[in-house]
């Protein structure tokens, strides 16, 4: 037992070390901020020293260290198992049988049992050292609590202690704060609030769990070192939040506490949070160049601080499955041609250029990502039997979806997700069941899915849109390179009518941006409009085109509207031809060289001839585009053979859900 303890200790430990690197290196990155987003990334640390398992998340930043082959998937994390002696009773076997199993050469032959007398001595000079550890702060605590028997409260959980030379906060369920006789009214007002700031962080809690990792990893000299500066930084985090409850005109008179307290004899133990702790040099510079932040940039440093943690406390997502047999099922009898609609995920699409596509297809299948319209899941081989991948080419399509010899099958260990939003991506986990159910619901639908996959056998399959059935699906919008790279190179906005310009912050870009709207010809004759978004140095960032060569009920428009504090861009499609039709949104701001950075993006189809309408569904999708539609300005659009621009007010309304909203009146 004690062996396997030690074994895990090692391995907490190795990974942990990575750990604490990382976040030396994001303290580095931080030195420049309050001392308190330095601190809160310990946790990764203490996380690691003493709990053994944890969560799996592809944000790990332990992936970096595995090698992803896909063909040969023997992924592990840093395992236990990589301490692990081989089965073999090494005393019980001779060297050469030892040399012979591991391929070492005759000249490598180890030793009779020496790993096994290695490791022996080793894990009871570990228990040796942690016991003496461990045992040598009991004893310091004990004698600390005997000395302050005549300490005398002054006010709830605060006492005078004239055997104290610095305050310090003592205690793990009731923890009290002590402070030196001598002390001065008004430094005892601001030295209560460090400490009070400690208890309210349950800094001693984390400091004497800190001090029980440093017990159990006390060979690691990383771990001294994590120990030593985490104290650091939470002194130093404790300063500033003195410094802005009292405002910065103390900083002198603190820096001279400091200075003075430091002198004092240390509380033994390391366990205790002390009011002279950490390199006293280092808090007074601290103190002194210390200034409070804005709430934006507090925002924006506690985001990217909390996800480092979540990826350093995390574990990166197994990809190694069980063997599966390859069958062939048996047909669905669900199986149904339907349209090729557009792809929602068409950036992410397979490329293929082998003259043999049955071929190609088939090694496309055997690793990787993949992106598929499922057609239809069989039961009973746990397979997808009829699919069709998602590429640019119409007749390739067409070929897969009629051969009937190819299936994928689901690993035993299999991971579900389905995407129940209707305007973003936020994957739900769930079982098999529920999940072939949701892919033999509609016929018609298109059942978008992201496949991993890993020697022909699904690993995890990703339904982007759980809402198809309901005619609703996650789209995306995608920017017109062509078009916008020929508007830069042949400046064609310059033979265009410029009819108005706005100002709105649609980027990540400093400054405002200038929204130009444009149309090929005046007035009703115009059949081309687009809009020129630049950023406040003139340069183009963004284009975008309407043209009147879909004629019919087709309408779209492009508008810049403010909601929740921030502007955007927002598209707007909508096909009506009374059986059937679809209504689309995307709503986006751009980076600051005019990329995409979408908000959301929904579209809802309709064919009254195929499927009931969902009313409620349809209800609670116009909710979500009403509330970006809403303090909308109208930049450009058509209307069937009309390119429209300056709309306001009632005039707008050309945008409604026609043959829709006669049906729900």
């Amino acid at each position: 037992m004690l062996e396997s303890i030690f074994l895990n200790v090692l391995h907490m430990g190795f990974t942990a070390s990575i750990v604490i690197l990382a976040v030396f290196a994001a303290r580095f990155l931080l030195r420049k901020q309050p001392r308190i987003f330095s601190y809160v990334l310990w946790i990764a640390v203490l996380f690691r020293l003493l709990c053994p398992v944890s969560f799996s998340s592809i944000y790990s930043v332990f992936s970096v260290l595995q090698e992803k082959d896909f063909n040969n998937p023997v992924i592990e994390y840093i395992s236990p198992g990589t301490f692990n002696m081989p089965e073999d009773n090494y005393a019980n076997i001779s060297a050469g049988t030892v040399a012979e199993k591991n391929k070492i050469p005759p000249e490598q032959d180890l030793p009779v049992g020496i790993t096994e007398i290695i490791l022996n001595f080793a894990k009871w000079i570990w228990l040796a050292g942690a016991v003496i550890m461990s045992g040598s702060g009991i004893i310091k605590m004990a004698k600390l609590y005997i000395k302050l028997k005549g300490a005398v409260r002054k006010d709830k959980n605060i006492y005078i202690a004239n055997q104290a030379d610095v305050p310090f906060v003592a205690g793990i369920i009731k923890p009290a704060i002590y402070l030196p006789a001598f002390l001065e009214e008004k430094e005892t007002e601001y030295i209560i609030l460090h400490e009070q700031a400690h208890i309210r962080r349950k800094d001693y809690l984390f400091r004497f769990l800190g001090f029980i990792a440093l017990c159990i990893h006390w060979f690691n000299p990383l771990v001294w070192l994590a120990f030593f500066y985490s104290g650091e930084d939470m002194e130093m985090s404790c300063d500033e939040a003195v410094i802005r409850k009292m405002g910065e005109n103390i900083k002198k008179e603190y820096s001279v506490s400091l200075l003075g307290l430091a002198a004092g004899e240390k509380i033994p133990g390391g366990f205790f949070v002390q009011f002279g702790g950490g390199s006293i040099k280092k808090r007074v510079k601290n103190i002194l160049k210390y200034k409070r932040k804005t709430l934006s940039a507090v925002i924006v440093i506690l985001i990217l601080v909390s996800g480092t943690i979540f990826a350093l406390i995390s574990n990166p997502e197994k990809t190694k499955v069980k063997e599966v047999q390859s069958v062939k099922p048996e047909k669905s009898t669900e199986t149904v041609k339907t349209k090729k609609t557009k792809n929602p995920v068409q950036n992410n699409k397979v490329q293929q250029n082998k003259p043999d596509k049955q071929k190609t297809f088939k090694e496309e299948l055997q690793g990787g990502i993949i992106y598929v319209n499922i057609r239809s899941i069989a039961r009973s081989a746990r397979c997808i039997d009829l699919f069709v991948l998602l590429e640019d080419n119409d007749s390739w399509e067409k070929e897969l979806e009629e051969s009937d010899d190819i299936s994928l099958a689901f690993a035993d260990n299999c991971v579900y997700k389905v995407n129940y939003e209707m305007d973003k991506i936020k994957y739900t986990e769930t079982d098999f069941d529920t999940f072939a159910d949701l892919i033999n619901k509609d016929l018609y639908g298109n059942k978008y899915c992201k496949l991993f996959l890993t020697d022909g056998v699904v690993v995890e399959a990703d339904l982007i849109n759980g809402n198809y059935y309901n005619g609703i699906s996650y789209t995306e919008k995608y920017s017109d390179q062509a078009w916008y790279e020929n508007v830069m190179e042949k400046e064609l906005y310059k033979s265009y009518i410029k009819t108005e310009q706005v100002q709105a912050d649609v980027s990540e870009a400093e400054g405002m941006e200038t929204i130009e709207i444009y149309t090929d010809k005046k007035g009703n004759d115009a059949s081309i409009g687009m809009i020129l978004v630049k950023n406040s140095q003139g340069k183009i960032l963004y284009s975008e085109k309407t043209d009147t060569k879909m004629a019919g009920l087709m309408k779209e428009s492009i508008n810049t509207s403010t909601t929740g504090g921030k502007d955007f861009l927002m598209n707007v499609r909508m096909e009506d031809k009374d059986i059937y039709g679809s209504y689309e949104y995307q709503v986006f701001r751009l980076d600051e060289n005019g990329g995409i950075l979408q908000i959301a993006g929904s579209e809802f189809e309709f064919d009254t001839e195929r499927r009931v309408f969902p009313e409620k569904a349809f209800r609670k999708w116009t909710k979500k585009i009403d509330y970006y539609f809403k303090n909308t300005r109208f930049l450009i659009g058509r209307q069937g053979e009309k390119i429209l621009t300056g709309l306001s007010g009632t005039e707008r309304n050309w945008y409604h859900y026609g043959t829709l909203e006669d049906r729900i009146k």
